[in-house]
């Protein structure tokens, strides 16, 4: 039986962080407590989270069709 892989929700939720939190880890900008970057480094790896490529491709795009004329 294998299990859906770890969203960025699913760290947040269980290194008791805001998913923005999460990200700032990630992406390694912006303020964040050691001791909280410590935890979301722990659940990262227990989790074995790998963020998707996808999803980091669909980020910033528009919504609105802005490129169809």
């Amino acid at each position: 039986m294998s299990s859906k892989p770890a969203r960025i929700k699913d760290v947040a939720r269980l290194a008791d962080a805001s998913p923005a939190t999460v990200s700032r880890v990630l992406n390694a900008s912006g303020p964040v407590a050691e001791e909280t970057r410590s935890r979301i480094e722990r659940v990262i790896a227990s989790l074995g989270y790998v963020p998707r490529f996808a999803a980091r491709q669909m980020r910033g795009r528009s919504h609105r069709g802005d490129h169809c004329q």
